[in-house]
């Protein structure tokens, strides 16, 4: 008859027994435990691999993109339009959009009728040259990697071509979407206060803003100064200057490391926000039921527009159709308060 037990292990007390059956479910779950760990393993070296591959290409991207060299990343040479190159080199606010392909149709045209042609210079940077030559704009991000097609790395590119490539002579650097309008007078006006030759930014933005430009990027002023200092100091600097899934987390700590300060002018002296990410319909109706308005008296009290400041600098979120609505009114559009004429 054959044995039922398997002696593997002694004490004084006496001996430890395991049938046979227990044997092999403990040396099965020994040998699931070794995989796990190998697996881990293999995971943690893929991981630290993976890592100085991006930390890598990270470097390629910052010292090569901008470089019109055979064999670096972006090799193939960029493309100026006709109407690009016609815009002086030299003045107060050096104005680019950044925009894709996708609103060639759209918001590219909106902006292009209306606040950019009120910059001394103002461009349009996409990733596609098959536009009208008559639009400004260059294929800045033609031949960016899909890795880092994100406003953050989209947004330091930008900078550095801006003030390297195009001209370091202008006092003011405005960067923006192409959803947002600029009322470039207002931003001029305010901007006389303060020194360019010396390292400021401004952040476009508030609360609701913040909520809504997590993916979309933000829109910032820099000066002269600043500009230089990102140029010589941040740009190829992936220490003080590191990559942040949020772009505006990720500038404000590039601007930070270097002691740029940061203007805090979202609001006028009375309060009111200088930056509105405005619905046109709500911003007015405040709620609208059907054809009903709710929530607006119907006296001529004007208090729904207590929050917009009569110096507002920006209006963000816009559709194109609301963009040219708004350039009409704001510059099309006059008073006539002659009352001989009347």
């Amino acid at each position: 008859m054959p044995r039922k037990r398997i002696h593997i292990l002694f004490s004084p007390a006496g001996e430890i027994k395991f049938t046979k059956k227990h044997f092999f479910v403990h040396i099965k779950h020994v040998v699931q435990f070794l995989i796990l760990l190998l697996g881990i393993y293999f995971i943690i070296r893929y991981c630290i691999k993976m890592s100085n591959f991006i930390n890598t290409k990270d470097h390629r991207l910052r010292n090569e993109y901008l470089e019109e060299k055979e064999g670096s990343i972006n090799y193939y040479k960029l493309l100026i339009s006709p109407e690009a190159k016609k815009l002086p080199l030299k003045g107060d606010i050096y104005c680019f959009v950044m925009t894709t392909k996708r609103y060639h149709e759209d918001r590219m045209i909106a902006i292009n009728n209306t606040w950019i042609r009120r910059c001394d210079h103002g461009v349009i940077y996409t990733d596609s040259n098959n536009i009208d030559k008559n639009v400004p704009f260059i294929d800045l991000f033609k031949n960016l990697p899909k890795e880092f097609n994100h406003p953050f790395w989209r947004t330091i590119i930008a900078l550095q071509y801006s003030f390297t490539k195009i001209s370091n002579k202008f006092n003011w650097y405005l960067k923006t979407e192409d959803d947002t309008f600029i009322i470039i007078e207002h931003l001029k006006k305010l901007l006389k206060k303060y020194d360019y030759n010396k390292g400021y930014y401004m952040e476009f933005y508030n609360e609701d803003l913040i909520k809504n430009t997590k993916d979309t990027g933000t829109s910032y002023v820099f000066s002269k100064r600043a500009m230089e200092l990102f140029s010589k100091k941040l740009f190829k600097n992936n220490t003080l200057c590191p990559y942040n899934n949020n772009e505006r987390e990720g500038i404000s700590v590039c601007m930070r490391s270097i002691g740029i300060e940061k203007l805090s002018l979202s609001r006028d002296n009375k309060g009111r926000e200088r930056f509105k990410d405005w619905d046109v319909e709500m911003g007015i109706h405040f709620k609208k039921e059907g054809k009903k308005i709710r929530n607006l008296s119907i006296s001529k009290k004007r208090d729904r527009y207590e929050d917009f400041g009569s110096d507002i600098l920006s209006l963000h979120h816009l559709t194109p159709s609301e963009m040219l609505t708004i350039d009409l009114f704001l510059y099309h559009i006059k008073i006539n308060n002659n009352k001989k004429n009347g």
